[in-house]
């Protein structure tokens, strides 16, 4: 059956799943005003494998970028839909991600991927594309390059960065014996502790996240939730959306009736996303920030979770926990023409070999 794709210069209001004329489409789709909510709510339904890759946070996140040159690709075969959520710079496509972007993937059925750059290849307006913070076991890590390749097109996948994890079954057993006693001699310091797990929206609460995630070290390098009008927003609309579809896990340690230290988290059936911890700079010797996961970590052992992605990269916080990694990749694609192969060569071959050459010059 014909792919029946097309590329449209302004989106106007689509069919809804299960309206589509065949069995077998893609399309590419430029989100302009005042079609813009419109085009986010028709996908927000598509399966997604984490509450950061669901069509709502892609649309948090375009609003964080301050961004309007969104491209929404989707594609449907069969059954199987699929969406893909980029920005264009100029000639460039660029993953729909930011710097509160746990990872970028596709969302939706991988079987419908081949239609997927089938699209952007009918697309002529981009030179590259650049996929960043992707999982090495993605479908955009494992089938695209091989997609792209097929067709000529330049590909690189580079690794980049390394996001720690632990399976909760029997982690308190493989921790450090010393790391293990401080935390159970720490905790004995800070009178009436106890936990709080709040899972709807608490305006009180989320005050007191950005309060304490504020503290210390994050408010003086400009890095914390409230350092931004844009990153406080951003955090707060995602807390609506994390307690309305039930995956909101704002934690804190109290000190009797003192919050002393914050998670937010993001969780699934199995898995816990930790996306943000601070504690009051009071309790630091105490290791509040240590604790708070400690805690989060038993309570959601007996709530029968069996993962903590700790999510950002590799730290020496993150390390006391884990030495489990899970990879993140770069992918960049070319186009096979002059101008798509000078820029490959430009990145990949010219600009390495100079950089040696200055290398050489230097230790001489």
């Amino acid at each position: 059956m014909a792919s029946g794709s097309q590329l449209l210069a302004c989106m106007q209001p689509t069919a809804r799943s299960g309206e589509y004329g065949d069995d077998t489409s893609a399309r590419s789709l430029p989100i302009e005003s005042p079609t813009r909510v419109g085009a986010w709510e028709e996908w927000q339904g598509i399966s997604h494998a984490a509450p950061f890759l669901a069509p709502a946070f892609f649309e948090i996140t375009e609003r964080l970028l301050g961004t309007d040159r969104t491209l929404l690709l989707g594609a449907r075969n069969g059954d199987a839909r699929a969406l893909l959520p980029l920005i264009r710079h100029g000639h460039e496509l660029v993953a729909l991600r930011s710097d509160q972007s746990p990872r970028f993937d596709m969302v939706g059925d991988p079987e419908a991927l081949p239609l997927l750059w089938k699209e952007l290849v009918a697309d002529k307006s981009w030179r590259s594309m650049c996929l960043d913070g992707v999982s090495e076991e993605s479908p955009l890590v494992r089938v695209l390059p091989e997609l792209a390749r097929s067709d000529g097109f330049h590909v690189v996948v580079q690794p980049t960065s390394r996001a720690p994890y632990f399976l909760l079954d029997g982690f308190e057993d493989r921790l450090d014996k010393e790391f293990r006693r401080q935390l159970r001699k720490r905790a004995k310091k800070i009178p009436d502790l106890n936990f709080e797990r709040i899972t709807t929206y608490d305006a009180e609460a989320v005050h007191d996240l950005f309060r304490l995630e504020s503290s210390g070290w994050k408010e003086c390098e400009g890095t914390s939730i409230a350092s931004s009008n844009a990153t406080t927003r951003f955090y707060g609309e995602l807390i609506v959306e994390l307690a309305r579809t039930g995956q909101l896990s704002l934690c804190f340690l109290r000190s009797g009736d003192k919050r002393i230290a914050v998670q937010l988290a993001a969780e699934t059936e199995h898995t816990c996303y930790l996306l943000k911890t601070g504690y009051d700079p009071e309790f630091q010797k105490q290791g509040a920030g240590h604790l708070v996961v400690y805690h989060f970590a038993l309570d959601a052992l007996a709530r029968g979770r069996t993962e903590i992605d700790l999510c950002g990269t590799e730290c020496d916080s993150k390390r006391c926990w884990t030495d489990l990694t899970h990879q993140r990749v770069q992918v960049r694609i070319y186009r096979n023409d002059v101008l798509g192969t000078l820029a490959y060569a430009a990145r990949h071959i010219v600009r390495p070999k100079l950089g040696r050459i200055r290398r050489a010059l230097t230790r001489d």
